[in-house]
């Protein structure tokens, strides 16, 4: 699974943050504008910008930053080592969005966080492993996250609780909604700092091998962002 955010995403959501204009960006990509907007825009650049300049103007670490361009993606999980956790992405017009299904293997109840765009994978991941939706948790209400709320609720009577007793030999796991995502974060703009501090703060202080479950692209571990997320 590719990145939910391209190399040209991740730069325009870090200048936007830090308030550079495109032509100050530019500049110190060694880039022309249009070179620059085309970046911006693609992900791509018939020159290699200099990284490191550009990270430094817009407020991104620029070793991670080039790590992106080089084509960084976190590790394939086998994640059958959480068991009965399960990633289900549903497409809308022009983009997808991930929930997740997690199930106690003995009482076969189960919890479901966020719902995407279609509740029919929900159901049919329920009725085919034949378990009860107790639990709905939703990580913020856009639109992406919630679209399917109103019919899973319909055929689910859920509460709210928080799930514990993941397998003994198995790392936490951090459904994160859009906080961050693998190699970026989420859209915060003018309260970008704010965002950032958070995910120190709430994220960033869970053990190491944390399983990071977006609300787009990939899963990634709390290791790998440390290590690799332009935005830290």
């Amino acid at each position: 699974m590719n990145l939910e955010d391209h190399l040209g995403d991740i730069i325009c959501k870090a200048r936007t943050a830090a308030n550079a204009s495109a032509e100050d960006a530019a500049a110190a990509a060694g880039l022309t504008v249009d070179e620059f907007s085309a970046l911006e825009e693609t992900g791509k650049s018939a020159r290699r910008p200099n990284f490191r300049s550009l990270a430094a103007k817009v407020g991104l670490h620029g070793g991670k930053l080039e790590g992106i361009a080089n084509g960084w993606l976190p590790q394939n999980r086998d994640l059958g080592l959480w068991r009965e956790l399960r990633p289900i992405t549903t497409a809308g017009t022009s983009f997808k969005v991930n929930c997740y299904l997690v199930w106690d293997e003995v009482t076969r109840e189960a919890a479901l966080f966020d719902t995407g765009f279609d509740a029919q994978p929900i159901f049919d991941l329920i009725d085919r492993n034949k378990l009860q939706l107790k639990h709905l948790f939703i990580t913020h209400t856009h639109a992406d996250h919630i679209a399917a709320l109103e019919p899973i609720r319909s055929r689910e009577d859920g509460v709210t609780y928080v799930v514990g007793n993941w397998p003994e030999d198995a790392p936490s796991v951090a459904v994160v909604g859009d906080a961050i995502f693998a190699g970026s974060m989420g859209g915060a703009k003018q309260l970008a700092d704010l965002a950032k501090q958070k995910i120190r703060d709430q994220i960033f202080s869970l053990p190491p091998d944390t399983l990071i479950c977006p609300g787009h692209g990939p899963v990634t571990t709390l290791r790998e962002e440390k290590a690799n997320n332009p935005f830290f």
